[in-house]
């Protein structure tokens, strides 16, 4: 059976030799803010960062709008995908949520306007294929 003791006394430990101890000029800032500029500049891990924040609420917004599990997890990859490409509108200063839920929405509404059966350019083109059928 193993004990456990703590002692009244700090201890204080060393460093092993070639390990540079964290302070605060060593720690990397990880606000949200900061990992959008870095994510600006092309650092994946700031983006990556970004998405693990991000993640569950931009799927349940997809859910909410879609009704569809599948359909929600591949709108959010294309969420993410359509927000990393646009990263350098975002302007700083601005809340980053705001921005990725307007990208979410948007990525989702052109997905559902691409399905609907009431899609006017989806109408045109099927209607220009069947009189070129007649045509022929």
């Amino acid at each position: 059976m193993a004990t456990c003791a703590t002692s009244a006394t700090p201890m204080t430990v060393s460093p092993p030799v070639g390990v540079i101890p964290l302070r605060a000029e060593n720690q990397r800032d990880d606000s949200e803010g900061t990992l959008v500029q870095h994510a600006q500049r092309g650092d994946e891990q700031a983006f990556a960062a970004l998405y693990q924040l991000h993640n569950k609420p931009v799927y349940s917004v997809c859910l909410r709008m879609t009704k569809d599990v599948a359909e929600a997890e591949d709108l959010t990859q294309e969420a993410f995908v359509q927000a990393f490409r646009n990263l350098n509108s975002f302007r700083v200063g601005s809340a980053f949520s705001t921005w990725l839920y307007q990208v979410v929405v948007n990525t989702v509404l052109m997905k559902l306007r691409q399905k609907s059966p009431l899609n006017p350019f989806r109408e045109t083109r099927h209607l220009s294929n069947a009189r070129l059928r007649k045509r022929t």
